[in-house]
């Protein structure tokens, strides 16, 4: 089990997929995030990619975001992602998708004030993200990109109209966050 970490759901635990393939972000990453993005959490529309059990995404509807989409191709943890969602009673507030992340930009025309990447740290996925973002702005005005990914893959600086404006790292964690390029 994991908990939410802060807001109105703070302490609630939420569903998890047994077995080594899910690798939810850890607490301590959560807190840090949300405390970096604390002013533009509340009323935001927030996107979270690659979203497992939604744990980042619920974290950001606990902590005052008015809308969260959730985008995860793997049917079981869709299915748990749902059931924590009713346990939450986000419902309203929650759509998910269950599509390949890589490929939901050409399938929406809504634009969000935050999106989470958090694809699996092995292989091209946090690069591929970035620029299938890069291609097609889904953010808003002043709007943000956060990849998470295992701190010693190269994200690029520039990628379309994306220019990345911090990275923090976190043990082997690593937050890159991205602008728009006219923001």
């Amino acid at each position: 089990m994991i908990r939410i970490t802060g807001g109105e759901f703070a302490g609630r635990r939420l569903k998890m997929i047994e077995g080594a393939l899910s690798r939810p972000t850890s607490q301590k990453v959560r807190q840090a995030l949300f405390n970096i993005l604390a002013h533009r959490v509340a009323g935001s529309a927030f996107l979270d990619l690659f979203a497992g059990v939604g744990t980042v995404g619920l974290e950001a509807l606990s902590r005052g975001a008015d809308r969260a989409v959730f985008v995860e191709k793997n049917p079981g943890a869709a299915r748990i992602l749902a059931a924590n969602i009713e346990t939450l009673k986000v419902a309203p507030q929650s759509t998910i998708w269950t599509v390949d992340a890589l490929l939901f930009h050409r399938r929406t025309e809504e634009k969000f004030d935050i999106i989470f990447v958090d694809p699996p740290y092995l292989g091209p996925l946090a690069d591929l993200a970035i620029r299938a973002l890069g291609r097609k702005d889904l953010l808003k005005g002043g709007g943000i990109v956060v990849v998470e990914h295992y701190f010693k893959t190269p994200l690029p600086s520039e990628e379309g109209n994306l220019v990345l404006s911090r990275t923090e790292r976190y043990g082997q964690t690593g937050l890159s966050f991205y602008k728009g390029a006219n923001a």
